[in-house]
C-alpha cells in the first residue's frame, strides 16, 4: 500500500435529515450560542455551520449544512457524525407529528 495508509485525513461522514424551518431554528440558535460560525441563513435558503477555526482545521469543520427545498420549503440537512449521533428510526418516528397522530388513530 505504501505511503497512502499513513494519512490521518478521514472521510467526513454525514447523515441526512429533513426538517421544517421551525425545527431547524433552535439548532441554529444553539450553534450560535456555543460559538460556531453560521454561514447563510433561513432567509438565504441555505445554512452552513462550522466550528471555530483552529490549527488543525484552519477553515473550521462542518457541523451541519443544508438547503431549503424551493417547492415544499423543507430543509434537506446534513449532519456530521463527528458532532451528532445519527438518530435511530424510532427516535425519528418519536419526533414525527404524523407518526404520533397515526399511533393515536390505532387506539
Amino acid at each position: 500500500m505504501g505511503m497512502m495508509t499513513t494519512t490521518t485525513e478521514t472521510k467526513r461522514q454525514f447523515f441526512m435529515k429533513l426538517m421544517t424551518t421551525a425545527v431547524l431554528k433552535p439548532y441554529l440558535k444553539e450553534a450560535t450560542r456555543v460559538g460556531y460560525t453560521c454561514k447563510g441563513s433561513i432567509k438565504d435558503g441555505f445554512v452552513r455551520v462550522l466550528t471555530d477555526e483552529c490549527a488543525n482545521h484552519p477553515a473550521g469543520e462542518v457541523v451541519m449544512k443544508g438547503v431549503k427545498h424551493p417547492a415544499n420549503g423543507a430543509w434537506v440537512m446534513s449532519f456530521s457524525t463527528d458532532y451528532w449521533q445519527e438518530p435511530t428510526m424510532q427516535e425519528c418516528l418519536d419526533q414525527s407529528d404524523w407518526y404520533q397522530s397515526m399511533q393515536g388513530a390505532n387506539k
